[in-house]
């Protein structure tokens, strides 16, 4: 029996148990759940039990006000709200991270094969590469075709990869977006990764296209975010991207390569099935002499090493959860304060959310995470958002420094996507 709110319910700040309807005593599993069906999800996900219908129909009334609950149908409404064990308890996470370095991942997702790889191309077919043009020191990007098929994607007012339905309940925004961030790689963990010795640009360009399309996915997955003027909507997703690219970039990295990402290692995922040691690898760029590359490459080390230790390094020494990283994602998407010429509506809307995720994070601290003393915690991501930015100025000093000195330039960087040279 599906649960039936009424439109005062669906409207009353998400406060009622998603799985029987009951009120919800905050975020438990990701979803807004009761403690007692917080509770049956824990025990069941962990027991690994198989329970059978009461009635073998598999529909029966899992509602507040059943007189007897099914434990299979509770337990399947629970998975179909969105409750998941991925993320695992804190104190699971300070005991285990000897042993693994992967928080994020479900226990029946098995860890990527990780092979050296000596090709720059990886395993990509050459001819499904873009092309690579340049012109005394400028890269014939083709941004303007990039940037119509990001503008395809925001243009629609209505989510995209929107979150299951469930009986009419509008999800928060930072349900959806764990959702979506859940659903942001095709096909899900990579079999194998290959660790190369050097990249070919290309692939690199190739991956850098979908990595902004999918960025734009992301957020439209939020129908608040959806429903916004087509011009706002522009004008923070110039303002996120690079950010996102950063943080979604290094979780990806700690999650799938596991032990390969010690505190001292350098490798990170260049695609989501090749990864570089970033501090000691090449981008291999076709018809460009080796001098003008090696001039590329120590125009951008700095950048990479502060990556590496103000960013990257942080992150493992936190090792995040999913809802952690996004939690971040999202604080960087809605802070917009020094994003100019937004609508009134906009601004309120920005600012309400990063009042409710932050809400929402306290609960899932106190219920989920069992940790009242999450101070400390918290300080170090908000941390990361501000080193990002710095990372973010970092790059653009040095695109200029590039430019001005004639070393390497692109029609990207003069484009309305990333716009180099506003002040």
């Amino acid at each position: 029996m599906e649960l039936q709110p009424t439109s005062s319910t669906v409207d009353s700040d998400h406060r009622i148990c998603l799985v029987c309807g009951a009120e919800a005593h905050g975020i438990h599993f990701q979803v807004n759940s009761c403690r007692a069906c917080a509770a049956f999800f824990r025990r069941a996900a962990e027991s690994g039990e198989r329970y059978k219908c009461r009635r073998a129909k598999h529909n029966c009334d899992v509602s507040k006000d059943a007189t007897h609950q099914c434990r299979r149908c509770r337990y399947e409404r629970c998975k179909k709200v969105g409750m998941t064990l991925n993320n695992v308890l804190l104190k699971q996470h300070e005991r285990q991270t000897k042993h693994c370095h992967n928080s994020n991942a479900s226990v029946s997702q098995p860890t990527p094969v990780i092979v050296s790889c000596s090709s720059p191309i990886s395993s990509y077919d050459p001819n499904k590469l873009p092309e690579v043009v340049f012109e005394d020191h400028k890269l014939q990007f083709k941004a303007d075709d990039l940037i119509a098929q990001i503008k395809s994607i925001l243009v629609n007012s209505y989510s995209l990869n929107p979150a299951p339905d469930i009986t009419g309940v509008r999800l928060t925004p930072m349900q959806t977006f764990i959702h979506a961030y859940n659903k942001m790689l095709p096909g899900g963990k990579p079999e194998r990764i290959e660790v190369l010795e050097c990249i070919d640009f290309r692939v690199w360009m190739h991956f850098f296209k979908e990595m902004t399309k999918r960025t734009a996915i992301w957020m439209m997955a939020c129908q608040e975010f959806a429903e916004l003027p087509m011009e706002d909507k522009w004008k923070i997703y110039v303002n996120f991207w690079p950010h996102m690219y950063n943080v979604e970039r290094a979780a990806r990295s700690i999650e799938f390569l596991g032990d390969h990402t010690s505190q001292n290692s350098h490798i990170l995922l260049q695609t989501d099935t090749a990864a570089t040691d970033v501090l000691n690898s090449t981008f291999i760029i076709p018809n460009l002499s080796e001098e003008k590359q090696r001039g590329i490459r120590a125009l951008f080390l700095p950048h990479d090493e502060a990556m590496i230790s103000h960013f990257v390094s942080p992150m493992k020494a936190l090792n995040m959860t999913t809802y952690e990283v996004v939690y971040l994602c999202t604080q960087l998407m809605w802070t917009v304060k020094k994003v100019k010429g937004l609508s009134e509506k906009t601004y309120e809307t920005a600012s309400r959310i990063l009042d409710q995720t932050g809400n929402e994070l306290h609960n899932y601290y106190v219920y989920e995470m069992r940790t009242e003393n999450y101070a400390s915690r918290l300080a170090k991501i908000v941390k990361l958002m501000s080193e990002s930015e710095n990372l973010y100025r970092h790059r653009k000093d040095a695109l200029l420094t590039a430019d001005v000195f004639g070393i390497f330039n692109s029609d990207l960087h003069e484009s309305e996507l990333i716009n180099l040279f506003e002040k």
